[in-house]
């Protein structure tokens, strides 16, 4: 690719397969070829490069989509169609960073290749296909040959029109602007899935689906929210929307006054065109009631006369302001098309509307005998065609019905779905003797419903006895489809409704023509339809033994051969008459041109086969059908004056409710899917319902409220941080604990690879030696799973009891050694992967090896883990530096960066697995976390034994023996309920103390100055935020509440997926600048003291926003680990409010037994609380500053790492008794000083007797076994260190 080219690959031999987010080009036979494109080509240049390419007829109909991506990590086509869009699609490299363009093609039709000459036909032939088996239905393929539920197809602006997009109200506003079309054009698919695509207004090409013409009521609220900051009502957008689609479209009421004046100008630009109406008169002089309206247009109505004589019918209701249903006929074209012929709006589907709207098109449309009406059985329109004196009888028209519809009307009597394959194959088949043996198996399984089906004429729906009216057509697909069309424009007022279909039915005639005049042109005798059936037909024919018996009549036995491996190797032989152009197969006469049977007999006597197929299959009469043409409406300040009685519509029409009306479908079996999986909900893995409307979810959280515990609820007081805790981990523990199950660690690390002496040189030499000295570390799948479920991919912090914590790239350079200063990790994929590795390692891999970007570490183990021995040259040596290297996570923000997507991936409660870095996970956790943390049996000796070596860094410090003994570890439960009862003093904030970094290499602290950068880290598709900001205690500094907001969880979204060749940095550039002035954005804040008070702004505002409890405080049963966390949660908040009410009774009270008594609780709490220890969080004991719990009133062990505090329920070993040093230092709490100055506390209750300091602590256990000596109080001080006896049970 060039500044002035673009590369574009070009895909075909194959089919466009579109996902919810992503565009595929799959088959078997799939070729891709690149073809260098001009920045300014046109469509018609495109075009012949692609013809020269795939090498086909140039009048073949080419379908180009391209695959566009969008910002969202998705991708949508780009329907390749003029000059516009092709200049679009090339500027999908330079704006989206990618190197080149994929455009997929579809061909129509299929060709085939003849393996013999066959006269006339010879000319058909391309390609190759198999001799299909002639046996039962496949002998001929008879869906292939009938027209069945699936086959009526639009062209490629039909399919795209029929999608449901929406638009804004800026488009609806644009589209009304253009005055000579008034609708939009679609130039890339749903709108929903792709909002970075802009849409176009054009005046020239085809229109788009009238879903386009409105916009929900949700996003007109999205739209207000995000554009003005406001959230407005429901009922006010819906407001908003209605005034929109007046201004737009016009008043509901004034459309009926405008109609007629509409007709008028439809009548002066387009002469012919059919128009009836029905009113009644109105309340006031000069006033009709609208009642019922028919149109039709001349280009339909003499185009109709080149169609097949079929005529399908169907109605749709409306739903804007006012109620009716409109009516539609649609034709079918020589080319399997729908053909739009006459509509009508009336006030509802019954006898008397659709008697008169049949009528209307016998007078003003067609007076053609002998068509075929076909239906779905509506009792308004059976009643109508069987009149008398309507034109519809026989024998100016026969009647069928809709196959679909009959079959959805079977399956709701006998709800077996056997029987309604059976019905829809006895339906389809075309001779009668395999019609009986269906209808005879239908009878053996269910007698009723065979007789059902016989009380039903069986030339209405049985294709066999059908006798060549309906030309294969068994459904009304035609007229279900321009109901699709229209379903938006049924929420428009009544005169842009019509407009709409006068407009819709042009771009079908403008597209058609152009298409029937290139093949008339290009001397193509047939439609593309018929064509590809007859080619397919050639190749069969191909394989018949053809026997001649009257060469006068042209009678002929033909014998069919079996496929190989077919079941039923008997071969079927058919009569053929060439004189009256029949076969015993029944096809030739159903549908309308020859059989295999009869193609193999004209080769035979060298006939041609053409005689046989029926005229409406000619290009020529489908250029005639639509050749017809469509004159432009002038402006509608020029439009006539209509001075005839003004037309208001009926009351009894108007919609009695506000709101959306309620959908007026009656739904069957024919709405839903046959293949669809249940719902399952995510929760309890039950169907019927979803994770939202979990009866389960709804017993736990009424079990959690009926509880003492409700204050002490999980739930989030404040949710504007955490918007994603309901598809958080912690939803999902909520309801059942034992769903949280262990996520799978994907860890790639190598447990060895011996790295060879002769290689060591040039891994220093990389940088990357302290990094492996690190080496493996056997990763704790609970203890990441339990990590997990405190990550928050909102705030990129770990949301512990005590506050966040999260690893920064401090942690990176520390442990690992890396270096986290540098460009940014990212560039292009757009890579020769096979040559680079064969140029750097001096291998080149095979297919099976590369998948994608990725190398598999089969490949690098299988050919580098050993040396050669002996002398080996240089240039081997660093081919396997470069493959030992390709093993470690490199480059520290990246490999946070990758830590970081794993993290928050893993978090949400879909997850089953978690890869990346996550060893430098487990040893952030032991370094700073008691949970988990083993024990290390050797001192850590950073100091390497040969001095050409540089030191380790401190993560290699746990490459050593070590020990569980001490620590419960390796279960999930256990893990999750440490975390829940976390305190400060269990959380070492700042462990890498100056004593520690003096050890470390030089590489370890090269990069402090960014260690507390707020950028994004990336790696090449990966970005997520480095945020130190709600993480300052980690690094000494004073924490206060982060002014920044939640992270954009669309960054998560990004990967790989679609996008094998892409240009990362350019697609990233915003954020590779932000990285770059990384040292602007360093955070800073004052220096704190060794404990955060529980009390401190950021704590109270921390308490609000997060979870701080996983385990919800359930019955787990008898024989299981029962999680205390909440439990003690309950005692604590339960201490605490007794202390402080008991506080404020002293208040109120006056006697001294009162005050005694309440004396006594508060300090029965307070000792209770002093020996959990948990007396920090009573509001009113002075610290004496920020001091920590240890420094608190209470003197408490040390904490030492690896043992257990045995913070069981009634057990306290780890608590020493309170000594007589600490007691002297102890003063009453601020809320009891005053009244204890008062009222001294009587002599006769007895007080604790302390140890002396001498005494060990051990020595004066507090046991109701030893009860205490009484000693009267001397002081205020004294009377607070009452105690009275507490049980250590």
């Amino acid at each position: 690719m060039t500044d002035s080219t673009v590369e574009v690959l070009c895909y075909w031999n194959g089919t466009i397969l579109r996902t919810e987010t992503d565009l595929r080009y799959i088959g078997n036979n799939v070729e891709i070829e690149p073809i260098d494109v001009p920045i300014h080509t046109t469509f018609v240049e495109l075009l012949k490069m692609i013809y020269d390419i795939i090498g086909v007829d140039r009048d073949d109909q080419l379908v180009l989509k391209c695959r566009h991506p969008t910002k969202m990590n998705k991708f949508q086509p780009l329907v390749v169609r003029n000059d516009r869009t092709v200049a679009r699609m090339l500027l999908v490299p330079s704006k989206y960073g990618m190197s080149s363009v994929q455009l997929f093609i579809e061909q129509t039709p299929n060709h085939y290749h003849l393996s013999n000459e066959m006269g006339h036909l010879t000319r058909l032939s391309t390609g190759d296909t198999d001799v299909d088996d002639e046996n039962e239905r496949d002998e001929e393929d008879d869906r292939d040959d009938a027209i069945d539920t699936d086959e009526i197809h639009l062209p490629n602006d039909d399919e795209n029109c029929c999608q449901t997009e929406n638009i804004d109200l800026v488009m609806v506003q644009q589209v009304v602007e253009c005055e000579n079309t008034r609708f939009v054009n679609l130039e890339i698919g749903d709108r929903s899935n792709n909002p970075e695509v802009e849409f176009e207004v054009e005046n020239t090409s085809l229109v788009a689906s009238p879903h386009e013409m409105t916009v929900t009521i949700g996003a007109i609220q999205a739209v207000v929210a995000e554009q003005f900051g406001y959230q407005i009502s429901y009922q006010k957008a819906m407001k908003a929307k209605r005034k929109a689609m007046t201004r737009l479209f016009g008043d509901w009421y004034k459309s009926y006054a405008e109609l007629p004046r509409f007709f008028l100008a439809l009548e002066q630009s387009n002469p012919g065109c059919i128009m009836y109406s029905k009113t009644v008169p109105g309340n006031n002089p000069n006033e009709e009631i609208f009642q019922r309206f028919f149109w039709a247009f001349a280009p339909s109505i003499t185009g109709f006369a080149h169609c097949r004589p079929v005529l399908s019918i169907d109605g749709t209701h409306l739903y804007g302001k006012y109620k009716g249903t409109l009516l539609i006929a649609m034709g079918c074209d020589g080319n399997n098309q729908l053909f739009p012929l006459a509509f009508a709006i009336t006030e509802g589907e019954n006898t008397n509307s659709w008697s008169w709207f049949l009528a209307c098109i016998r007078v003003g449309v067609t007076q053609r005998k002998g068509l075929c009406l076909i239906f779905d059985r509506h009792p308004g329109i059976i009643a109508a065609v069987n009149e008398t004196y309507s034109g519809w009888t026989q024998p100016d028209a026969c009647h069928r019905f809709c196959m679909r519809h009959l079959a959805s009307n079977f399956n709701t009597k006998f709800k077996y779905k056997t029987l309604k394959d059976l019905m829809c194959r006895a339906a389809m088949e075309s001779k009668v003797k395999k019609f009986i043996s269906h209808m005879d198996t239908i009878g053996r399984i269910n007698a009723e419903a065979r007789n059902w089906l016989e009380q039903i004429p069986l030339e209405k729906w049985a294709l066999s006895y059908d006798g060549g009216r309906r030309y294969g057509i068994m459904t009304t697909n035609m007229s279900e489809v321009f109901n699709g069309v229209l379903k938006g424009a049924c929420t428009l007022p009544i005169t842009a409704l019509v407009q709409l279909t006068f407009y819709r039915v042009n771009s079908y005639f403008t597209v058609r023509r152009e298409h029937g005049a290139s093949r008339l042109a290009s001397g193509e005798e047939f439609t593309p339809h018929i064509d590809a059936k007859i080619k397919a037909k050639v190749v069969k024919a191909g394989a018949h033994e053809v026997l001649l018996y009257d060469h006068v009549a042209g009678r002929f036995h033909v014998k069919t051969r079996h496929s190989v491996g077919s079941s039923n190797r008997k071969p079927r032989t058919y009569h053929v008459t060439l004189q009256t152009g029949s076969c015993t197969c029944n096809k030739t006469l159903l549908l309308g041109f020859p059989c295999s049977h009869i193609l193999a007999a004209c080769h035979c006597r060298a006939i041609d086969f053409q005689q046989f197929v029926q005229g409406y299959y000619t290009t020529r009469a489908y250029l005639s059908t639509w050749a017809p043409l469509f004159y432009p409406i002038f402006d509608e300040l020029e439009w006539p004056q209509y001075n005839g009685p003004i037309i208001v519509p009926s009351d009894s029409m108007k919609r009695l409710t506000s709101g959306r009306p309620k959908s007026s479908r009656l739904h069957n079996e024919m709405d839903a899917r046959e293949t669809r999986t249940p719902q399952t909900c995510g929760l309890c893995k039950q169907s019927g319902h979803n994770r939202c409307s979990c009866p389960k979810r709804e017993t736990n959280d009424r079990r959690n409220m009926d509880t003492p515990l409700f204050r002490a609820r999980p739930d989030l007081e404040d949710t504007s941080v955490l918007t994603l805790q309901h598809r958080h981990r912690s939803s999902t523990i909520r309801v059942d604990p034992d769903m949280g199950s262990v996520l799978s660690c994907q860890h790639r690390m190598l447990r060895e690879w011996v790295l060879d002496d002769r290689v060591r040189p040039y891994i220093i030499q990389s940088g990357f030696y302290v990094f492996h000295r690190v080496g493996h570390v056997k990763v704790d799948w609970p203890l990441i799973t339990a990590l997990v479920e405190r990550w928050r991919p909102e705030t990129h912090t770990f949301h512990m009891p005590v506050g966040e914590m999260t690893i920064t790239l401090q942690d990176v350079a520390i442990l690992f050694g890396l270096r986290v200063h540098g460009h940014p990790v990212t560039g292009s994929t757009d890579i020769d992967w096979h040559a680079l590795c064969e140029e750097l390692l001096g291998v080149r891999p095979t297919e099976t090896d590369i998948r994608g970007a990725s190398l598999t570490v089969r490949f690098i183990t299988t050919h580098f883990s050993r040396l050669p021995p002996g002398v080996v040259d240089e240039v081997t040596l660093q081919r396997h530096a470069r493959a030992y290297l390709l093993l470690l996570y490199s480059w520290g923000s990246a490999t946070l960066a990758h830590l970081y997507r794993e993290l928050c991936r893993a978090s949400l409660d879909s997850a089953e697995s978690i890869a990346g870095p996550l060893h430098l996970l487990q040893l952030w956790s032991w370094e700073r976390l008691h949970v988990g943390r083993p024990s290390r049996s050797l001192p850590h000796a950073p100091v390497p034994i040969d001095e050409r070596f540089p030191p380790d860094a401190l993560g290699s410090r746990w490459r050593v023996p070590l020990s569980h003994t001490d620590t419960p570890h390796h279960v999930l439960v256990t893990y999750r309920d440490e975390f829940d009862r976390q305190r400060s003093d269990q959380v070492l904030w700042q462990p890498y103390t100056d004593d520690i970094l003096a050890l470390l290499p030089d590489i370890c602290l090269a990069d402090q100055d960014i260690w507390r950068t707020m950028s994004p880290l990336i790696f090449f598709y990966i970005v997520e935020w480095h945020r130190p900001e709600r993480v300052l205690r980690q690094f000494g500094l004073i924490q206060g509440i982060p002014s920044t907001p939640p992270i954009d969880s669309d960054l998560h979204s990004i990967d790989r997926r679609g996008r094998p060749q892409f240009d990362w940095r350019l697609y990233h550039e915003h954020y590779v600048a932000l990285w770059e002035a990384r040292g602007d954005h360093i955070v800073t804040a004052a220096p704190i003291g060794p404990h955060m008070d529980y009390h401190a702004p950021y704590m109270t505002w921390y308490r609000r926003i997060t979870r701080r409890f996983i385990t919800p405080m359930s019955d787990f049963g008898p024989m299981r680990y029962q999680a205390t966390a909440l439990s003690a949660h309950l005692l604590i908040e339960t201490m605490t409010s007794i202390i402080s009410r008991g506080g404020h009774a002293l208040e109120d009270f006056d006697t001294d037994a009162c005050r005694t008594g309440i004396v006594d609780i508060v300090r029965m709490a307070t000792d209770v609380m002093c020996i959990i220890p948990e007396d920090y969080r009573l509001p009113h004991v002075e610290h004496g500053g920020d001091r920590s719990p240890a420094q608190s009133t209470v003197a408490r062990p040390p904490l030492v790492r690896g043992q257990s505090t045995s913070r069981g329920r009634g057990r306290y070993s780890s608590c020493h008794p309170i000594t007589s040093s600490v007691s002297a230092s102890l003063q009453p709490p601020t809320f009891l000083s005053s009244r204890l100055v008062q009222s001294p506390i009587s002599s006769d209750v007895p007080s604790v007797q302390h140890p002396t300091s001498s005494d060990p602590p051990s020595a004066q256990p507090l046991t109701s076994s030893d009860p205490p000596s009484v000693q009267p109080p001397t002081s205020i001080t004294t009377s607070y260190l009452f105690r009275p006896t507490i049980s250590a049970d």
